[in-house]
């Protein structure tokens, strides 16, 4: 049977992380675990504000790809 199990600790002063989970498995039963540690960052958000605009398009869009598709052919 399989598990998932979310936990927030902090790391203590020795930079270890102490886990202590409660399960229904038998004593000596032995089990597998797969530990993955998240440190919490939030990836930064790129700011698109300063190359936001509108470009002013003459002619027919669908002929312009076509014609820049026959260029690789």
């Amino acid at each position: 049977m399989e598990k998932i199990i979310k936990i927030n600790k902090k790391v203590d002063s020795k930079g270890h992380i102490k886990l202590d989970i409660p399960t229904d498995y038998s004593v000596g039963q032995p089990v597998e675990m797969l530990i993955i540690i998240n440190s919490g960052r939030v990836p930064q958000k790129i700011n698109f504000a300063n190359i936001i605009g509108k470009l002013k398009w003459e002619g027919d869009p669908v002929q312009e790809q076509n014609e820049i598709r026959n260029e690789w052919t």
